[in-house]
């Protein structure tokens, strides 16, 4: 298991998408003028998965990468 602060850019990558879509289903008011995911600072996504463990399997970056 690995902390956010042990993620790969991609998988960071990943999380900010999966951010940015949740706020957008749960609390639009957050993203004030961001209107895509790479406007969120990576430091607002490393600061809301604070404390969260993953595994490789926990994203599709890393399970594309086992069926090449």
């Amino acid at each position: 298991m690995k902390s956010v602060h042990e993620l790969s850019i991609d998988e960071l990558e990943e999380l900010r998408d999966s951010y940015y879509y949740q706020l957008l289903d749960t609390d639009e008011e957050v993203l004030g003028d961001i209107v895509s995911p790479d406007e969120i600072p990576m430091e607002n996504v490393i600061a809301h998965y604070e404390g969260t463990y993953f595994v490789e399997e926990d994203f599709f970056c890393n399970v594309m990468s086992i069926l090449k």
